[in-house]
Order: structure tokens, then sequence, then C-alpha cells
């Protein structure tokens, strides 16, 4: 079947389509093992902004931390570098693996710190924040 031409649209359909001739496709089990961790972590993100007021954790979040813990174990931590702020502010990065038993040290000099105006943050070199 082939693409379409430059600049038509391609017919709907409801049949998955192959991937396009050269995406970044991880080259290894281990590389999309990684990626897939880093997306649980977004995942995790929107789960706790779901989150019903009051409460601090869902079902939903609980799902998606043991998906997390299950990769974790076999990869290490995801490098907080690569998890939402907003998970890392909270302490949930921190307190989940340290109940998993996994080392995940956080570089707080260097994470972007909530300045009072929502969606707006600052890196401070401070001590971790006590949240969450």
């Amino acid at each position: 079947m082939g693409r379409p031409p430059a600049g038509s649209v391609a017919p709907m359909t409801t049949e998955p389509q192959p991937a396009p001739d050269g995406d970044d496709l991880p080259a290894t089990l281990e590389q999309a093992a990684r990626e897939e961790l880093e997306c649980l972590w977004d995942d995790l993100d929107s789960a706790l902004s779901l989150v019903v007021t009051g409460a601090q954790w869902s079902i939903k979040c609980q799902q998606t931390a043991d998906r997390i813990r299950a990769l974790t174990i076999h990869l290490g931590a995801c490098p907080w570098m690569n998890v939402p702020v907003t998970v890392l502010n909270s302490g949930h990065y921190e307190r989940l693996h340290a109940g998993w038993g996994v080392p995940a040290p956080v570089d707080w000099s260097q994470v972007p710190q909530p300045t009072g105006i929502p969606g707006r943050y600052v890196i401070s070199g401070g001590a971790a924040p006590s949240g969450g």
C-alpha cells in the first residue's frame, strides 16, 4: 500500500498501520523498558492531578505505582531529572523508592521549586521540600 503523496490526507481506517520508515524505535528491550518507566512516571503525575480533593492517593495512582515498581526492581530508579517536577516536589518519588528499597538520590539544588504562582517554578538550590 505505500504512503499517500505529500500534501494529501491519508484515509481514515480502524486497521493498525505500520510505523513509518525511520521511526525512532528503541534499539533494545531494556531501552524500551526504560522509556516505558519514564512514561509511567508521567502517568502517575496525571493520576495524582485527578485525585479527589482531600485525598492524596487513588486506585489509579496505586496501579501506576505498581507498574513503576515492577520495572524499577529490574532496571533501577528512573533518573529524577526524567520525572515530572510535581512528583518530585510532592515527595512521592523518594517515598516510593524508599518503600521498595531502591536508592533514588535527588539533587535538590537542581529541582525546580514552586514559586506560589501556579505552573511557575524556580531552581532555588535548597533542601527537599516538605510536601505531600
